[in-house]
């Protein structure tokens, strides 16, 4: 994923829907599959989500559009990766609890700017 997005930026990917929620403060929570091992997608809880800001706000024509989401829905999305640091992956954060998960089954975490259902 370094080499292919080296500054964070993704534009226009597409992907299948695997999540469309909200957490306990009514914030949506999305999760979009890119390959069948790999996802990117915001927090799932707001503690997770401190400093980060990936929960999409109420109010906002994200959350509109990620309303209008369902899980298998194929969508264009565009946003940027949360870089990774030492203790967590050396190039975008990954959500994953164990390193063996982070590399067998990553799942980045974004903060989505576009969400667009495709068909």
């Amino acid at each position: 994923m370094c080499t292919s997005v080296p500054d964070g930026q993704v534009t226009d990917w597409v992907g299948t829907v695997v999540t469309v929620d909200a957490n306990g403060e009514g914030k949506a929570v999305v999760v979009v599959a890119i390959e069948e091992d790999i996802e990117i997608g915001t927090w799932n809880n707001a503690f997770s989500d401190i400093g980060d800001n990936t929960l999409i706000e109420q109010g906002t024509e994200l959350y509109d559009l990620a309303l209008g989401l369902a899980p298998g829905d194929a969508v264009k999305f565009s946003g940027t990766l949360k870089s990774g640091d030492e203790a967590n992956d050396a190039c975008y954060y990954t959500s994953n609890v164990t390193e063996a998960m982070s590399i067998d089954s990553p799942d980045y975490i974004i903060n989505f700017s576009d969400l667009q259902k495709v068909g």
